[in-house]
């Protein structure tokens, strides 16, 4: 602070002696303001990288029936135990076979060994179609690129109709009461049918094939589904027989039922 005291008191006398010796009148020059600078536009934000479209997933057209015989079930992520170097040569489109070797049923693909599945249900169903010769096709779902998981898709083909009769010899038929929608049709012995209670109808089961009401339940069958303890609705139901009344002209048809 002193020095800054001291420097002021000489400035304010050099001020005044410098200001004796200018002409009177005199205006000094001012320098013109220059205009402010306008501030610099922000850059632009960085262009998001361009994405990779993924690769598109080949379709597979299973059939519904294979050799005559229909699709009675499939599954889509069945997990195997996937073989050493299988992730190399496996493709998505070329169909699976199966091969029976001491209790293991193992994968091939074009006769190439790609895994085995698993001990479980799916493995005895596999058994028990090839034994009946029912026809079984399987294709790759999904096969790690490090060899460490694999799932396919497997569907189940035979003779419904041959099953049925088999599964149910003996059974009692129950025939439907009502007639068939106008627009029902195609169905056959050994299909199989949902039931649906009858929103307009109080304690009316309708038997539905394929998306329209083929008949409804008789009453015998509402006491079997109380006897076993659950709702109709919950019925098992499958067609086993079909007969055409010349005097009614429509179908009669007559399904099995179980739990």
């Amino acid at each position: 602070m002193k020095y800054l005291i001291i420097g002021a008191a000489v400035a304010v006398v050099l001020v005044l002696i410098s200001a004796a010796k200018k002409p009177k009148n005199k205006k000094r020059s001012v320098p013109p303001k220059r205009p402010p600078e306008s501030p610099a536009p922000a850059p632009a934000p960085p262009a998001p990288p361009k994405q990779e479209e993924a690769a598109e997933e080949p379709e597979i057209s299973i059939p519904e029936a294979v050799e005559g015989k229909k699709l009675a079930y499939h599954y889509d992520d069945v997990s195997i135990i996937p073989a050493i170097g299988a992730a190399g040569i496996v493709q998505a489109t070329v169909p699976l076979t199966f091969s029976e070797h001491q209790g293991t049923a193992y994968v091939l693909q074009r006769d190439r060994l790609i895994g085995n599945l698993k001990e479980n249900r799916i493995a005895g169903m596999v058994r028990d179609w090839k034994k009946n010769g029912d026809p079984v096709l399987s294709y790759i779902s999904r096969f790690s690129a490090d060899n460490t998981s694999a799932e396919i898709a497997i569907f189940f083909y035979r003779d419904q109709a041959r099953w049925v009769l088999e599964r149910f010899a003996g059974d009692k038929q129950y025939k439907l009461t009502g007639k068939p929608d106008e627009f029902a049709g195609g169905y056959q012995p050994g299909d199989a049918c949902s039931i649906e209670a009858d929103p307009d109808k109080e304690d009316k089961y309708q038997v539905i094939h394929e998306g329209t009401r083929i008949g409804y339940l008789p009453a015998a069958a509402l006491t079997y589904a109380e006897d076993q303890g659950i709702s109709p609705e919950d019925l098992k139901v499958y067609i086993a027989d079909v007969e055409y009344d010349d005097e009614r002209e429509r179908d009669i048809i007559h399904v099995y039922l179980s739990v």
